[in-house]
């Protein structure tokens, strides 16, 4: 999943070319845990989903997560994409809550006081989002969680000058914590 930004009032999943190392860190993620065994139906994603087909990404349909060119988009499927991917869906996906899901295919965690969830969750850092989406999970929720940044901290890039030939600085192709952990 990636991070979430206020824009216009309401929350939307981490989009924009800029921030093209947030969406690589989900989709590294999601080929970690396939080809380590989880199916995908036991896999959900929020993510706006603008890079791989972004008119500044010089492989179109394809995205790295580092310069060893290995397309981490490859086979990923988005759950909640564009418009869908707001904070409110994010929480309602978590609480398992498919009435209070706008967009999207309606799938949410179908887990147990015996299910063990794990969440990747890719991003800035954000006191108001992230803060709050763990403080209101149930007490008797079993949520492993790992985050680039906390709520107070902004994460680093690693693989930056990615798509610069226009002069520009670039983007970074990772989060540093992100693909470290990965």
């Amino acid at each position: 999943m990636a991070m979430c930004r206020r824009l216009n009032g309401q929350y939307w999943l981490t989009k924009y070319w800029q921030n093209y190392r947030h969406q690589t860190d989900v989709c590294h993620a999601y080929q970690v845990i396939i080809n380590g065994g989880l199916g995908i139906e036991n896999i959900i994603i929020l993510m706006y989903d603008d890079i791989a087909y972004n008119s500044n990404n010089p492989f179109p349909r394809r995205i790295y997560n580092s310069f060893q060119e290995i397309d981490v988009y490859e086979g990923v499927e988005v759950d909640y994409a564009g418009e869908n991917a707001t904070a409110d869906n994010l929480l309602a996906v978590l609480l398992g809550n498919p009435f209070q899901l706008i967009g999207g295919n309606g799938k949410v965690l179908s887990s147990s006081s015996r299910d063990r969830v794990f969440m990747f969750y890719s991003g800035h850092g954000n006191v108001e989002i992230l803060g709050s989406i763990f403080t209101l999970l149930p007490n008797n929720t079993s949520v492993d969680a790992t985050t680039s940044a906390n709520a107070l901290e902004n994460s680093y890039g690693v693989y930056c000058g990615f798509g610069n030939d226009d002069g520009g600085d670039g983007v970074c192709l990772g989060s540093l914590y992100s693909v470290a952990w990965l």
